[in-house]
C-alpha cells in the first residue's frame, strides 16, 4: 500500500522532492503545500497532483501520512510541529533547524507527543553511493588506521542563498559527514573565514578538526570557485582513499609500504610510498531518491538502517555548525 505523501514547499529543492516522490514506488504524492498559489499550482500541475496552503489541510482533506519539508531553515520549527501534532511521520531538509534550542525544544515535543513517528534529517551526502561504499570499507577494516579526513566543497557563488552562509549551506553536511564515516564525535576545532562576495554572511572557511578517536580533519569549503568541486580525501595506513561526490566515483592509491611481502625490514624504512591505483566499480544512483527510499522504508517497517539521519544527528550538525561560527576567525 503506498503512503499518503505531501511536499511542503516547493522552490528548488522542493521541486526535486516532489520530482522524486512523484514516480517513487510505494509512494502516492496526494499535494504540494505551498503558500505561493502561482507557484503551488504550477508544480502540482507538473507532477499531476493537488495544491493546498497549510499541513493541517494537507492532512484533513487528503489523509496524508508523511510530510516532506522543504522550505527554508527559518519555517522549519512551526511546520515540523505541526506536522508532529498531526501525527505525521516528517522528512526534514537540512539544516533541521535554525539553531540547536529549536531543535531541542523540537525534541521535547517529541517527548511530550509520545507518538510513533519516523523523523529523518536530509543530509543527502549519506545517500551517495561512493560514500557507502567507503563506509563499508571502513566497517570491515580496509582502511587500517585513518589518520586524516580532507574535504574540500567549493563552486560558484549561489544567489539563490541569502539567509545563511557556506557554514550552515554547505559545512553541515560535511560534519556529519565526519561523524558518519568514523563514529566518532568531533572534540576540537579551529576554523580561519571570510566574506569576499557575500553581503552578510561568510562565504569562504578553512578548518581543522580533532575527532575523539584521533583523527584529523580539514575543511576546506567556499563559494569562490569557479568549478564545482566535491571530493573526500581519506589518509590511512593502507593508502589513499578519494570520492568524488560528483561523479560518485571512489578510488584507492595504496601505499606499497603497507603491503605484505619478503623484504620486510627494507619495507619499514620505505614508510609511504605510490602504489597502485585502483577505482571501485559503484553502481551510480540519485543520493535524493536513495534517501526517500530509506525514508520510506523505515515510515513502513520501523527498523533503521545505519545511514539513517536521525533528529539527533540532525541538531547535533547544527551544534557544530554552531560551534564553527562562534570559533571562526575572520
Amino acid at each position: 500500500m503506498s503512503i499518503r505523501t505531501a511536499v511542503v514547499g516547493v522552490g528548488s529543492m522542493g521541486n526535486n522532492h516532489a520530482r522524486i516522490l512523484s514516480d517513487l514506488a510505494g509512494v502516492d504524492l496526494q499535494c504540494i503545500v505551498d503558500t505561493n498559489a502561482e507557484l503551488g499550482e504550477k508544480m502540482a500541475k507538473k507532477y499531476g497532483t493537488n495544491h493546498v496552503f497549510s499541513i493541517e489541510e494537507a492532512v484533513k482533506k487528503y489523509d496524508v501520512k508523511n510530510i516532506v519539508i522543504a522550505t527554508p531553515t527559518s519555517t522549519h520549527f512551526t511546520l515540523a510541529q505541526q506536522a508532529l501534532a498531526l501525527g505525521c511521520n516528517i522528512f526534514l531538509e537540512k539544516p533541521a533547524f535554525k539553531t540547536v534550542e529549536e531543535g531541542e525544544a523540537f525534541v521535547k515535543l517529541v517527548e511530550e507527543y509520545n507518538n510513533r513517528s519516523v523523523i529523518m534529517v536530509g543530509h543527502i551526502e549519506r545517500f551517495n553511493p561512493a560514500v557507502n561504499q567507503l563506509k563499508e570499507l571502513i566497517l570491515a577494516g580496509e582502511l587500517g588506521e585513518i589518520y586524516q579526513i580532507d574535504i574540500r566543497r567549493q563552486g560558484p557563488f549561489p544567489t539563490r542563498i541569502a539567509d545563511v552562509g557556506v557554514v550552515l549551506d554547505l559545512c553541515v553536511h560535511d560534519l556529519d559527514i565526519l561523524r558518519y564515516l568514523t563514529d566518532s564525535e568531533i572534540k576540537r576545532m579551529a576554523v580561519e573565514a571570510s566574506q569576499n562576495l557575500h553581503t552578510s554572511h561568510e562565504d569562504m572557511i578553512a578548518a581543522i578538526l580533532r575527532l575523539s578517536n584521533g583523527t584529523q580533519a580539514t575543511l576546506n569549503i567556499n563559494w569562490l570557485t569557479p568549478t564545482k568541486n566535491r571530493d573526500i580525501f581519506v589518509i590511512c595506513s593502507k593508502g589513499l582513499y578519494q570520492v568524488n561526490l560528483l561523479t560518485q566515483d571512489l578510488y584507492f592509491y595504496e601505499n606499497s609500504a603497507n603491503v605484505t611481502n619478503h623484504w620486510e625490514n627494507i619495507t619499514l624504512l620505505r614508510g609511504v610510498t605510490e602504489g597502485k591505483m585502483t577505482k571501485f566499480l559503484t553502481p551510480k544512483k540519485e543520493p535524493l531518491r536513495l534517501e526517500h527510499e530509506c525514508f520510506l522504508e523505515t515510515c513502513k517497517t520501523g527498523e533503521y538502517p545505519h545511514n539513517f539521519v536521525s533528529l539527533k544527528d540532525g541538531i547535533e550538525a547544527v551544534r557544530l555548525a554552531e560551534q564553527m561560527l562562534e570559533t571562526m576567525q575572520k
